[in-house]
């Protein structure tokens, strides 16, 4: 009798407090998933969603049920609103599920979830050059929780087990209740705040030049590759996973649940192209260009009847060629970009407006094609140098960081078999 007193007692014990920390995160809510209460004051405010968003988009998506999908890095969640009257132009609801420096490996998954779980029709896809490098696959700390096949009926108890008896998540419901007086940084439909991040920017007193030089760095020094030799590959020597097989899946998610599919490359700030030569990569990029329109021609070919189109934004022009604030100003934001790397919603709205219309802007954004590609590639270039010649001091800054990101993967970056 003893013995099942203390086996009930330890059990109390252990139930009590997690039924307790469920129920508070069920009510906070701090990732806007589940959204039973929603009291201006108390938890309309989830200034911790963003921290969360791997965990959280493949939630609030399922829940929305959109018929249009925006998938991506950070440049689409910052650059693409789902409200854009150019997406909602079938009356299609759409949700944007962009995370911060996503791989394949994210958005292969959220797309399959997506098709089995909501109402989807058509994805759009923000493809980058990184993502192809197969040495950047390092883990993201709370990871998505996704239905993986028709029969998967264990991703809800387990989205259930990641939201509600967390330790982590009652720290963001702490955080939303003493955070009211903070902004949303991840809207419900998935955009990131434009505005709040450059002010936030601006809040530290230094301006946007500091900051603009840390993303810089950070791209020479991590983002295209994280190997000490400057490795850029299809495979991963370790592991053997391969980007191209991949997308493939993404392709396949398309084509087998009748999806139109858009793939795109973003539009960059010029600086990031000059700083992708210093760096070593100009040549590498071009190949991954072509090797990325061949296969997609080559998938079309194998599947005549998918709807799979691309497209490319990477130019030089008056937009991505827009200055930085120089350094010592501490109060001017860029009109096109919000940092190097993300482009401003406006942009995004051109963005949208060029892939509804289906037809070529030059200079801004073009279907890419094996056959197009030769001459394009031969503009970017002439562009690319024009740019180098009038701005010294960007060449100067952009060698700068690529010296010191080399530097830095030489000495601590891992040694990637080529």
């Amino acid at each position: 009798m003893k013995h099942a007193v203390y086996i009930r007692l330890v059990l109390a014990t252990i139930l009590i407090p997690l039924v307790l920390i469920s129920a508070i995160n069920l009510v906070v809510d701090p990732l806007n998933v589940y959204r039973l209460v929603s009291v201006e004051g108390f938890n309309q405010i989830k200034p911790r969603a963003q921290r969360f968003e791997r965990l959280a988009k493949p939630l609030q998506l399922q829940r929305y049920n959109p018929e249009l999908l925006i998938l991506g890095t950070s440049r689409a969640a910052y650059g693409l609103d789902p409200e854009s009257p150019w997406l909602k132009r079938n009356d299609r609801p759409a949700f944007n599920a962009g995370v911060m420096g996503a791989t394949l490996l994210d958005m292969v998954p959220i797309a399959r979830h997506a098709a089995l779980t909501t109402q989807v029709k058509e994805l759009v896809v923000d493809i980058d050059f990184f993502m192809f490098n197969a040495y950047n696959n390092t883990p993201w700390m709370f990871p998505h929780v996704v239905k993986k096949s028709p029969g998967d009926i264990g991703y809800l108890p387990a989205q259930w087990l990641s939201t509600l008896p967390s330790w982590d998540i009652l720290d963001a419901s702490r955080a939303t209740l003493t955070g009211q007086d903070e902004y949303n940084r991840l809207g419900p439909l998935g955009l990131m705040d434009n505005e709040q991040k450059v002010a936030q920017y601006l809040r530290k007193g230094q301006g946007l030049a500091p900051v603009f030089d840390a993303i810089e760095l950070d791209y020479a020094q991590a983002i295209w590759s994280p190997c000490a030799n400057n490795a850029y590959q299809y495979t991963n020597g370790f592991t053997g996973y391969d980007t191209w097989q991949q997308l493939d899946k993404m392709l396949l998610i398309a084509a087998e649940n009748d999806l139109s599919l858009t793939l795109f490359t973003q539009p960059v700030h010029a600086r990031i192209w000059v700083l992708m030569q210093e760096t070593g990569f100009w040549a590498t990029y071009e190949q991954w260009q072509r090797d990325l329109a061949a296969h997609v021609e080559a998938f079309r070919q194998k599947h005549p009847d998918a709807d799979v189109k691309l497209w490319t934004f990477s130019f030089f022009n008056d937009i991505t060629s827009e200055p930085y604030p120089p350094a010592g100003d501490t109060t001017s934001a860029m009109q096109n970009f919000v940092d190097p790397a993300h482009y401003r919603t406006q942009i995004g709205e051109k963005v949208l407006e060029t892939l509804a219309a289906g037809e070529p802007v030059p200079g801004f954004g073009v279907p890419m094609t094996s056959a197009m590609l030769p001459a394009h590639q031969a503009m970017i270039r002439r562009d690319r140098d024009a740019y180098r010649q009038a701005h010294p001091e960007a060449v100067a800054a952009t060698r700068k960081h690529s010296a010191e990101g080399l530097a830095y993967r030489e000495a601590h970056g891992i040694q990637c078999p080529r």
